[in-house]
C-alpha cells in the first residue's frame, strides 16, 4: 500500500493485552517497530497507554491515538500524556470537558 499510495498515512491499531486479568501496558518497543515499518502512528486502547509509552511514540515522530475515551475519568487518565488525538463515541461531552478544563487544555 505504501508503494502505491505514498501520501497515505498508515497507522497500526493495537488492542489490549492482559496477563492474569490485568492490563499489560504497551511497551516502548512498539513505537520503534512502528517507526521502522514506516507507519505514521499508532491507534491504541487508552487503558494501555503509559507516559513512557506515549513519550516513546512521540520521540519516534509518530502520532498517537487513544480509543475509545467515553468517560471523563477516562480522559483524566490521559492528563499529561502526549497524545495526538482521541477517539470517542461522545465527542460533545469530551469537547465540553476539555473546553471547561484548563488542566486538560494545557496537557492534551
Amino acid at each position: 500500500v505504501r508503494e502505491q499510495c505514498p501520501a497515505l498515512a498508515l497507522h497500526r491499531t493495537i488492542g489490549l493485552a492482559r496477563k492474569h486479568g490485568a492490563i499489560v501496558p504497551f511497551p516502548a518497543s512498539l513505537a520503534r517497530q512502528a517507526a521502522q515499518s514506516g507507519l505514521a502512528g499508532l491507534s491504541v486502547d487508552y487503558r494501555g497507554i503509559t507516559p513512557e509509552f506515549a513519550e516513546a511514540v512521540r520521540s519516534e515522530g509518530l502520532q498517537l491515538a487513544a480509543w475509545t475515551v467515553n468517560e471523563v475519568r477516562d480522559l483524566d487518565s490521559l492528563s499529561g500524556v502526549p497524545i495526538t488525538w482521541i477517539e470517542t463515541d461522545f465527542p460533545e461531552a469530551i469537547v465540553r470537558t476539555l473546553a471547561n478544563s484548563t488542566e486538560h487544555n494545557k496537557e492534551l
